[in-house]
């Protein structure tokens, strides 16, 4: 008997092909060898669901990643510290005043204190925030500093103390709010905070020829005050003599 699949010849009382393997039949037909397709389909199906499913996962978390922002680690928080001071976005920028600072903020971020000296502070007052681009802070402090200075004689060194030893603090306040809003604008991408920080922070340095003029219109305005009031007090002086020899012209 011959295949009618493959055309070999075998032994009659076969029932499967040597060659092939098709199932004989007894009418000399063959039936093909039955193949289960089910199981490598749903295999198959499985395995796209679970390739759909991790897509749709990982696409889930990087959205959430993108959209929320993650904590930040101690090195971030230093290069968004420099940045702001030095207004860079190099990490190698560590000056002096910016080594202060860094050092204050860390403190600071640590809740321990609120405050740290600052001899700039305590000389210069509202004008070393201005300088550091605080400007409301040190307009406010400054106009209040020649106040209470004006008004009570003799507590002007108070008033730097407290100066000196708050200010820097006061200047971290502005630090995290301009964080605050980097992080808003750009979360989870700590090259654009920094750009961010970079022009927000830093110093003016126009501040200090305004503060010169500054003291030079007070220096000025004292002197005329001063003289003014020496020129009123020898006017009233020579008043109240002329009335004086006055009385005494006529007896009184």
């Amino acid at each position: 008997m011959f295949c009618q699949n493959c055309g070999t010849e075998f032994l009659s009382g076969a029932y499967f092909c040597p060659n092939c393997g098709a199932k004989i039949i007894n009418n000399g037909t063959r039936e093909q060898p039955h193949v289960e397709a089910t199981q490598p389909h749903e295999d198959m199906y499985a395995e796209n669901n679970y390739t759909t499913h991790k897509n749709h996962e990982q696409q889930s978390e990087r959205v959430h990643a993108e959209g929320e922002p993650q904590p930040m680690h101690e090195h971030d928080e230093n290069l968004l510290m420099r940045a702001y001071l030095s207004c860079s976005v190099s990490s190698d920028v560590l000056t002096k005043p910016v080594a202060h600072y860094i050092k204050a903020f860390e403190k600071f971020n640590s809740g321990v204190t609120k405050a740290n000296w600052n001899w700039a502070a305590f000389f210069f007052g509202g004008w070393n925030l201005m300088y550091r681009r605080s400007y409301m802070w040190g307009i406010l402090i400054e106009v209040a500093s020649w106040i209470i200075v004006g008004a009570t004689a003799g507590i002007g060194l108070i008033t730097a103390l407290v100066r000196g030893a708050f200010l820097d603090y006061v200047h971290y306040m502005r630090y995290t709010q301009m964080r605050s809003q980097a992080q808003a604008a750009h979360p989870n991408d700590i090259g654009k905070q920094c750009e961010y920080l970079a022009t927000a922070g830093g110093v003016n340095k126009a501040i200090i020829a305004i503060c010169i003029v500054c003291s030079i219109f007070y220096a000025v305005f004292t002197v005329g005050l001063v003289a003014v009031g020496i020129f009123t007090f020898e006017k009233m002086f020579d008043f109240a003599e002329d009335i004086f020899d006055g009385f005494k012209r006529f007896d009184l």
